[in-house]
């Protein structure tokens, strides 16, 4: 936690810091971008995440959305480096943080509601700050993007979600995808 006066100033800060995040996320027409809190709660997305999985809709909880969702399909290929990835995103939270009541509600709720969550949870592996996420069944098809984790400075307890183009391929699906938002109002051309 930041150097603070006390609580107060601490959540002034907080709340003031993910104002300014908001602003900017939301100013990106062609770069989906998300911000999580520490329990993996979307906390602020832009309209192009959103349009990537609705598990970037507002107030959407990461870990259960993966893991409890009944249309995240578990068959496809990238399902267990999914579940791998946000299973650890979720324990490095928890080794940065105090455990507290919300960690225990998430971890209890996903271990006695999902076959699949101890078995990612039990991997002990660290969160990747880069990789690539596969979206399936969007608007224009499955995309794949690249990553990039970041936290937020002077908030050690959001992390911004950063998509991106991997290749040519990927670059024209997501332009494309950012199109048919444009085109609905949704996101400038």
């Amino acid at each position: 936690m930041p150097n603070v006066d006390n609580v107060d100033d601490y959540e002034f800060s907080l709340a003031l810091r993910r104002s300014e995040i908001r602003e900017l996320v939301q100013s990106w027409t062609h770069t989906p971008a998300v911000l999580v809190d520490r329990h993996l709660n979307v906390l602020v997305s832009n309209s192009l995440a959103q349009a990537l999985s609705e598990s970037f809709l507002e107030s959407t909880n990461l870990a259960q959305f993966a893991f409890l969702h009944p249309g995240v399909p578990r068959d496809a290929e990238c399902w267990e480096e999914t579940a791998a990835q946000v299973a650890a995103l979720l324990r490095d939270s928890l080794d940065q943080h105090e455990e507290d009541r919300a960690f225990l509600a998430i971890v209890g709720e996903l271990s006695a509601k999902s076959w699949d969550f101890p078995e990612a949870w039990a991997q002990r592996g660290q969160a990747r700050p880069t990789g690539t996420a596969t979206f399936l069944d969007t608007e224009v098809g499955d995309v794949s993007l690249g990553y990039h984790l970041t936290r937020v400075p002077e908030n050690f307890d959001d992390t911004l979600i950063l998509f991106g183009s991997i290749d040519d391929e990927s670059k024209v699906l997501l332009d494309r995808l950012a199109a048919t938002l444009g085109s609905r109002g949704s996101v400038a051309p």
